[in-house]
């Protein structure tokens, strides 16, 4: 890499490596899985980089959609100091992952409408948005009108998939079109974000984020054809085929009944070889989701080793810091709900943090 490289990224560089090493040791996730409870888990937190987002919630203060709200807002705020800090080129392509999450929010929000939910109800689902631009939820629910909220957001970036999505809804009353509308749209945005990135950043970014596509695509067509029955067109239709190692061929074979584990094992030879084994047709998509996550995971971390003066390395930081506060999250909820140890550790992502 030359000295612009170096120069572009050198402040990012210091800000990330800072957050890598901010990032939970094993030993310290080792204790709060052992830990009896939410408060237990709460006080090791409070000695951490998340003792800051956690000192808004009272002493004592357990309540699980607050502290899971206050540790998301530990994610946003990284998310706002990459953004600060990258060179200009690459923020669309960070500001467009992060609205990802607004995505989700907006999805949630229509769920709301659908059933009715109040305000309180809605606001303790939404992902904390910061300074980022953010929609106005709380007016969009009181419409309690999904055809109305798509067309208070016609000229937002939502507009022409919520657009497209509405004949199908007002048929069915239903916001499967929607949703997937929503999602289509925003992946083919993200992957033409990447074109305008500089030839080693732009290979970075294709790797990263092609798998995250692949990995929706290969999700997305098993359910389509095991739960919603749809027809191999529609199948087709509503994914992508834009991952290198996911086109339209592989959808085409699980549109026609090909078991997702031999589809994983002809493309994924990386895939721990028990997650491939026989016997294992009877596991469910949701197992094929947390190892692919898994993977995902390792290809982070791997990102981490090498050159430190490009986008990857900026990249992967984030994606490893969500997976650590999901686990965090995970693990806080299975203590609330009194779960023994066998019933949530197969759900961590991060399988170091298992013993």
């Amino acid at each position: 890499m030359g000295v612009s490289g170096v120069s572009a990224y050198g402040v990012l560089n210091v800000r990330v490596r800072a957050g890598l090493g901010e990032m939970l040791a094993p030993e310290t996730f080792a204790r709060m899985d052992g830990s009896p409870d939410v408060a237990s888990i709460l006080a090791i937190l409070r000695d951490t980089v998340y003792g800051r987002v956690l000192s808004k919630a009272d002493e004592g203060d357990a309540n699980p959609r607050r502290i899971t709200y206050l540790l998301r807002t530990h994610l946003t705020e990284k998310f706002e100091v990459v953004v600060e800090n990258a060179p200009k080129v690459a923020r669309p392509l960070i500001e467009q992952l992060f609205r990802l999450y607004e995505v989700d929010n907006l999805k949630a929000t229509f769920r709301s409408i659908q059933a009715k939910d109040s305000w309180d109800k809605l606001r303790h689902l939404l992902f904390p948005m910061g300074g980022f631009i953010t929609l106005p939820y709380e007016h969009m629910l009181a419409t309690g009108s999904v055809p109305e909220v798509i067309g208070l957001l016609e000229n937002t970036p939502y507009g022409q998939p919520l657009k497209a999505a509405l004949p199908r809804f007002l048929r069915e009353n239903d916001l499967f079109a929607i949703e997937v509308n929503l999602d289509l749209d925003y992946w083919a945005k993200t992957w033409k974000l990447i074109d305008d990135l500089p030839g080693g950043d732009r290979r970075l970014a294709h790797d990263l984020i092609g798998e995250i596509i692949e990995r929706n695509d290969l999700l997305w067509a098993t359910r389509f054809f095991l739960y919603y029955k749809l027809s191999a067109a529609e199948i087709l239709n509503y994914t992508l085929g834009i991952g290198p190692k996911v086109p339209d061929e592989v959808i085409g074979r699980i549109s026609q009944g090909e078991p997702l584990k031999s589809v994983l094992a002809s493309i994924y030879p990386e895939l721990r070889p028990k997650t491939v084994a026989e016997g294992a047709e009877n596991l469910d998509v949701s197992h094929w989701e947390i190892e692919l996550h898994r993977m995902y995971f390792r290809h982070c971390r791997s990102k981490l080793v090498g050159p430190p003066f490009n986008l990857g390395v900026s990249l992967a930081y984030l994606f490893l810091l969500e997976y650590e506060i999901e686990d965090i999250i995970l693990l806080l909820e299975a203590k609330a709900m009194g779960l023994p140890r066998e019933r949530y550790s197969s759900y961590l992502i991060n399988k170091v943090f298992q013993s």
